[in-house]
Order: C-alpha cells, then structure tokens, then sequence
C-alpha cells in the first residue's frame, strides 16, 4: 500500500501504462481507483471477480458493487461508502461492509480506501482494496453457533418430548411427519380434528387419501412432493377431502427433512382449514362479479336512458342549468320547438316564452318554484322558432346532488295544443248547451202551463158536453130519431176518449215536472195496490197474475205506483180472445256492466223486474217504437187507448235512472224488463 501512495497524477488516468495494469492484475486482493468526481478509472480482475460484474470506465461511480449495505443488512446510502468519504474528507475512511452480486449473492468485505494527490497536493482521487473477509465472518458466525448450539443441544433434548407433545396438541394445524414416499408416520389432534380420522386409521396410509379424486388423477399430490424434494419446500391451497366425503379448503405447507449428508428422509405436512376465509373469499368474488355485472346493467340502462331521452319524439325533454341555460336537446324538443341542437344549446329557456310573459316574469318565477318547492307545474302559449305559437304543459323539477346542492333542472314540456283546442271547444258547446237548457226550461214551463189548462180549462167545457148529452139522452131518448141517437152516442165516447187523453197528457207532463223525491218503498205493497185497482179487468178475463216476492227499493212510490198500472193494464189489454191473460212479474239483482244503456253511472248494482204476458205480442222492430208518445201498432177500435201510457212508463223509468226495454215474439206474449239502481 505504501507503494501505491507514491503515485503521482502527471497528467490524465491515461497515462498509466501497462506495468501498472499488470500490477493491478498481480494482486490477490480488489483493488480500484476512482477519480476526484468518484468516477472508476481502472479495477483489477480480482474486483471483477468480487463484484460479479465489470463496471464501465468513466461512468460507474464510487464502487462497482451490485448494491452495498451495512452489516445489519440495511442498505448502505452512496454518500456513506468509504470512497465517498475518503473524496470527500481526502483522508482514508474505512469500514467493514457488505457487497451484493447481481447474481444476489452476498460478501463481507473490508474497504481500505486511499487518498491520491499530485505534486502539487490537489486531491485527484482514490484507491481502494476490497479483502474479502467472509469466510473469517463465516467462521466466527460458526464458531458462535456451534458453541450456541453445544449449548442448546442438551435443551432440545430436553424439550424434544415436549415439542412432540405440543404438535400432537395443537388442534387448529394438522401437523403429520411423511416418508419420502409420502406416507403418513404420525398423527395429531389437529390432524384428526380438521381430516376427521383417528391415528389408527391414517398412520401407514398415503397422504394421497386427503385428495378429491380430480386432484389425484392429474398427479397433484405427487408434484407437491417433487416440488419440496427439489425447492425444499412446497406451498399449496385448494380443495381437500375428510373422512366422510365432506370437502374443506385446505392451505398446505410441505417441507422436506433431510439428513447430515444432505440427503431426503422424509416430509413435514402442515394443513390449515381455511373453509371459511374460502367461502368469504368466494362471497366476495360473487359479490365483486354481481356487482360488476350490475355496474355494467346500470352502464347499459343508462346508455338506454340517454337514447331513450334523445329519442323520444312526443315530449321536449331538456337539462338547465342553474341559471336556465339549455345543456342538451332531444328530437321531441326539435319536433315541438322548431330549434336544432346546434341553434339553441347555450340559450336561455326564456326564449320560448311570449313578450308578454317575459316581461310578466314567468320564466323566471317558474325557475324559482322548482327550486324552492323542487317542482313547478305551469300551462300556456309558447313559442316555435317560426313564431307560431303552442300550448304547452310544462314540468319543471330541480336536481340536486348528494350534498342536496342544487345542480340545475329538468324541464319536460307536452304540446297540449289540440287538447287545448278542445277544450276551447267544449266550453263552447257547454255554454251552448247550457242555453238549449235554459230553453227546455221554458218548454217545461210552457209544458206544465199546458197541463194545467189541460186539467181545469179544458175539461170544463168537456164536463158540460158530456152532462148534457146525458141529460138530452135521458130526457129526449125517445124523441130522437135513430140517427140522432147513434150521433149522440158518437159524441160521448168521443167525449170519453177525450177525457183519457187529456188525462195521460196530465200523467205524463207530471213524470216531467213533479217532486222526484226518493223514499223507501216496498214494492210487494206498489204491486198488490196495481192488482186492486185492476181488479175488476182481471175479474173480466179471467187473468191470473204470479209474482216473486220483490224487495225494498228507494223510489218515488206514485210514479212507480203508475208503472206497474200501464205495464200490468197493457198486458191485460193486449190478451188473446180466447185465452186467459198469464202475467208473471219477477226480480233479481244483477251488475251494472249486465245493464246496457245505464242512466247512473255510479251504481253499482240493479234491481230487475220483468214483467212477461202470454198475449198477442208485437214485431221486433217495434220494441222502441212502442215507447214513443201517441205511438200505436193497433187500430183504436180493436184495442182502445191514447197511446201514451208505454211513453209514461218509460219516463218514469229514466226518472229513477233506470232502463226500461221490452221484447216479444207475435202470438207468444211479451215481456217488459225494468232496471232501476240501488243507492250507492
């Protein structure tokens, strides 16, 4: 080293010459140097050797080392290497240190860096020998350990029973001991707690028997042997088999025992049950892949959304911001509005709104609704981009994020302009309506004013016809001649057919105009009123009348009273010459969806009476006719009548709400079906 010292820089690291290199080579020991900067300028083969790699002139810096740590094995940082220090201070600084290959391979080396100066005493850089003291540490490590061991010998023959016991205790490891063929020389509680043998049963078997078929097919448990008598060691997790068939998820671990020559006596076999941290494990990927798979449903339904939006066609769908700005535009927008998207993006919505609203604020006084409640409903005339103007029912709804800031709006907006427009229309009709009805109320009027002549003007006159016909009759009889009597016997039943018409006029201007008051009313007692006052004509022909027991209904009692009259008198007067009259009256209750041309639209169920004859009977194509007032399908001199009294009963009906419809067959009778409400 002394020798080395004399070295002078004369000008450059060039200059050295080969005697020098050879030199360098010649020496057992690593030797470099570097220049003032740090920079390797030369090494021997010995570095080469030591270092496992051959640094590049000029570029590696302070140590051509792999990497360089302490003898605690941390790393050691560059600007504590001896070279560095040594540059650094220009004194010698050295240490004991550890160098790595990159082959990882590690030495302990003693660093014994030198300052180099010139003539003129500037630093121009550094030698250093690296000894190679491993072997030494290595034999003072031994040293130690064997005394350590000579030490601890004796113990572990002391504990050697206890370690024995302590595996054959654990329970939560099945710790087993295999020959180097795989069979099983020892058995713990862990062993058959996890495995579920006893030590009879799995001592002498092969370890094979913990693996599920498939496993054992594809040479699993012989691979897991070759990898630990060739690494050492083998690790493993997978799918085991229990006594009873049952699975678990075993994590293995086989070591392999060898003895002093290095050679393979046998393995240790260390199993963990980790079912449940498995099944966890598996949870969570499931849940991991649903969530995924959800993720991607949500991507996909959002993706849908957003088309649907663009595409809908029937409805503006538009986002504001906060301030009313349109962000985006859909077809329906372009359809209703008359805007494309390039036109109208940026634009405040106000520009749909009337001069008039604008200068109204309802633009803006909407806006604030929505935000203030996070809704604003509102309806009127909007404007296209040609001017023209719709009617349009807008939605508008404030969206808010997590923090319940609000972001902007949604404004969905309905061209409503036929409904509109129709309405406009029915209001129209409604106030025509409204004035037909003032109009029908007058004719009612006029109507009931007819009555009342009819009731007193008009039969006053005709009493008097009739009170002196009779008195001429009575008195004059036999001073008329046979003409004479003939035209007096004329007038009077004129007169009579008079006094019936003027009397079913009165009865139907009164279904008309009288109290509707309802009142609960029995109709077995209505019906047996009928029968009485119908009693002599029933006498006359011999009819016979059959009837249900019929319930209680809410009713005007008179005007009923007069239905049951016609219907009952009609089938009396309608009967076969030669056959007595059969009448059968019956009810029963049905739905209003069996009952066509309802009245009340809020009842629910119907009270149906029918009244059927075995009379003459009629066409079909009269089964409305026959309701029509003065309507007749006989002559009056074969059956008499003013031909009113089916239109009376018909009006009644629709009084109570109700429907009242008739069929025949000719020569097989008739039957009248009468449908009246429940209350509700």
């Amino acid at each position: 080293m002394s020798s080395l010292r004399t070295i002078k820089n004369q000008a450059s690291w060039q200059t050295y010459n080969l005697d020098y290199a050879e030199l360098l080579n010649a020496l057992p020991a690593a030797v470099y140097v570097c220049d003032s900067e740090g920079f390797i300028r030369s090494y021997n083969e010995a570095a080469v050797k030591l270092w496992g790699r051959r640094p590049v002139i000029g570029k590696d810096l302070w140590c051509g080392s792999w990497k360089v740590y302490e003898l605690d094995g941390t790393p050691l940082p560059t600007d504590k290497w001896p070279m560095t220090q040594t540059l650094k201070t220009g004194k010698p600084v050295g240490r004991e240190m550890i160098i790595e290959r990159p082959d990882l391979e590690r030495f302990h080396v003693l660093a014994h860096p030198q300052p180099i100066f010139n003539e003129r005493g500037e630093l121009t850089g550094a030698v250093n020998m690296l000894v190679d003291v491993s072997q030494q540490v290595q034999f003072q490590v031994l040293e130690k350990r064997t005394s350590e061991l000579s030490r601890t010998v004796e113990a572990l023959k002391r504990s050697e029973e206890l370690y024995h016991l302590m595996v054959a205790e654990v329970q939560d490891y099945a710790i087993i001991l295999l020959s180097k063929d795989g069979i099983i020389q020892n058995w713990n509680k862990g062993a058959q707690k996890i495995k579920g043998y006893s030590e009879a049963e799995a001592v002498g078997k092969s370890f094979r028997i913990f693996y599920p078929p498939e496993d054992q097919a594809s040479g699993l448990p012989d691979k897991l042997i070759g990898l630990a008598r060739e690494n050492g060691k083998a690790n493993h997790e997978g799918w085991r088999v229990r006594k009873d068939g049952t699975r678990f998820w075993g994590s293995i671990s086989i070591t392999a025992l060898h003895d002093s020559q290095g050679n393979v006596v046998g393995f240790s076999k260390v199993t963990r049950d980790l079912t449940e941290r498995r099944e966890a494990e598996l949870r969570i990927q499931q849940y991991n892949d649903d969530l995924r798979s959800k993720n991607e449903l949500l991507r996909q339904s959002e993706e849908r959304y957003h088309r649907m939006i663009s595409e809908v066609e029937d409805y503006v769908i538009i986002l504001l911001d906060v301030d009313g700005y349109i962000q985006n535009w859909n077809k329906g927008a372009q359809k209703i509005k008359g805007y494309t998207a390039d036109e109208i993006l940026g634009k405040h919505f106000s520009i749909f709104y009337s001069p008039d609203d604008r200068r109204r604020g309802i633009p803006e006084k909407v806006l604030h609704e929505a935000a203030s409640n996070g809704k604003a409903l509102h309806e009127g005339w909007r404007l296209r981009k040609d001017g023209s103007a719709f009617w349009g029912s807008v939605v508008m709804t404030a969206l808010h994020n997590d923090d319940d800031t609000l972001i902007g709006f949604t404004k969905v907006t309905r061209d409503l302009t036929d409904k509109k427009m129709t309405e406009e229309t029915l209001k129209a009709t409604s106030l025509k309506l409204e004035e037909k009805n003032k109009e029908l109320e007058r004719m009612n009027e006029e109507l009931s004013s007819f009555a009342y002549i009819s009731s007193h003007d008009l039969q006053e006159p005709l009493r008097k016809i009739q009170t002196f016909s009779d008195r001429i009759l009575e008195l004059e009889y036999n001073n008329l001649s046979d003409k004479g009597k003939d035209y007096f016997e004329r007038m009077q039943r004129g007169a009579q057919r008079m006094q019936k018409l003027i009397h079913d006029i009165l009865a139907y201007s009164r279904t008309t105009t009288s109290d509707k008051r309802l009142e609960e009313t029995d109709l077995n007692e209505i019906l047996k009123q009928s029968k009485n006052e119908l009693e002599i004509q029933i006498s006359e022909k011999n009819a016979v009348i059959e009837s249900q027991p019929l319930p209680t209904l809410k009713v005007i009692p008179f005007q009923i009273q007069q239905l049951f009259n016609n219907l009952l008198s009609n089938a009396l007067k309608f009967s076969k010459a030669d056959v007595p009259p059969h009448i059968v009256v019956s009810s029963e209750t049905v739905n209003a969806d069996a009952v066509q041309g309802i009245y009340s639209p809020s009842a629910t169920r119907y009270l149906h009476i029918s009244i059927a004859d075995n009379g003459i009977g009629f066409e079909p194509v009269y089964e409305k006719k026959i309701f029509e007032v003065f309507q007749r399908l006989h002559g009056r001199a074969e059956y008499g009548g003013t031909g009113i009294g089916l239109a009376i009963c018909k009006k009644i009906v629709e009084n109570h709400h109700g429907v009242l419809r008739a069929e025949s067959i000719p020569n097989q009778g008739a039957t009248f079906h009468i449908y009246l409400p429940f209350a509700a």
